[in-house]
């Protein structure tokens, strides 16, 4: 279930998101008649919240001021100060950036690392360094992308992509030595050596 730190606003909220997508002709919970219903059906399943609304649709929700109108959309917090900037930015699917209160910002961080974390098919550790997870190199490559890059929006843009094309690159470099060492000498060995100066 939604937390609902502030049901009223929350629902006042997905009010007004279903009111958008009924604008611009999109329809979610279509058992639900109206977006009174709809917004109350979403607030008793728990589980679904504007981040299931595809990037495109999420724009033009944007565009109609129906996202980011002061409060947390995943449980209702309200924002620091009416005249304050709320630092907690969240991109959902490459779409518009969303207005999350702290805690939920950093749940979806720690849920985020953990699904990055659970990824398989790495080039860099089953290949270059012959699926030893334990190396130092390894290691440091992981603490970079868990607390530097998926903190930010194309960092974690960088780490998508990469773990979308490295198992193929495992796959096809698997049998090949000799490129594999010369990437692990003359590149990541080199790129190692420059992020731990940095991480110290």
């Amino acid at each position: 279930m939604l937390k609902q730190n502030n049901p009223d606003k929350l629902r006042q909220y997905y009010i007004g998101v279903f009111k958008g997508l009924h604008s611009i002709g999109k329809t979610y919970f279509p058992e639900a008649k109206n977006p009174v219903d709809k917004a109350d059906a979403v607030l008793n399943s728990g589980y679904w919240t504007v981040q299931t609304v595809v990037p495109s649709i999420a724009t033009q929700l944007e565009n109609l001021d129906c996202l980011n109108v002061g409060i947390c959309p995943l449980c209702g917090a309200s924002p620091i100060g009416t005249d304050e900037k709320w630092p907690y930015n969240w991109n959902y699917n490459n779409g518009p950036s969303l207005l999350l209160c702290k805690e939920c910002y950093n749940d979806g961080l720690k849920s985020q690392s953990e699904n990055i974390k659970n990824r398989k098919g790495c080039y860099i550790a089953t290949v270059c360094y012959a699926s030893d997870e334990n190396t130092k190199e390894v290691q440091l490559f992981k603490q970079y992308r868990d607390e530097v890059l998926i903190k930010y929006y194309f960092g974690n843009l960088f780490v998508e992509f990469y773990y979308h094309i490295s198992p193929y690159f495992a796959r096809k470099l698997n049998s090949c030595p000799k490129i594999n060492e010369f990437v692990k000498i003359q590149i990541l060995n080199r790129i190692y050596t420059r992020l731990k100066s940095k991480l110290k």
